[in-house]
């Protein structure tokens, strides 16, 4: 049978010091980095796209597949084309990859990481 000692001492920490150790606790990050696992930090970045990547899926899947003419809505092509036409017009149009894969092409190319993290972040 455990029992607990009689000269065992335990301390109810007072409130200042529940408050204190509840200010400490708030200060770690709510998502642990992968580095904490020993992963590359590019593991969060695979998650997080795999992730979004099953999301789009299971909307995809659940919207419906056939669309009824008798509404008078916009079909799903039109829905989808307006959209494109939209995000076309909000696109810088100073935007010529041409001319950046030029300009990385003369700093080293795309063999050096930093060349690469530079033109991944162009294109995003």
């Amino acid at each position: 049978m455990n029992r607990i000692p009689d000269d065992f001492d335990y301390i109810i920490p007072s409130c200042n010091e529940s408050e204190e150790f509840q200010s400490y606790i708030r200060t770690y990050p709510s998502i642990d980095s992968p580095e904490i696992f020993g992963l590359h930090p590019n593991a969060d970045l695979t998650f997080r796209k795999k992730e979004v990547d099953v999301l789009l899926e299971t909307i995809l899947d659940t919207q419906p597949k056939t669309s009824s003419d008798s509404g008078g809505g916009a079909s799903r092509e039109d829905v989808v084309s307006a959209k494109c036409k939209e995000l076309l017009d909000s696109a810088p149009k100073n935007y010529f990859e041409d001319a950046y894969i030029d300009v990385i092409q003369k700093m080293g190319g795309l063999g050096v990481p930093l060349n690469i993290f530079l033109m991944q972040e162009l294109q995003r």
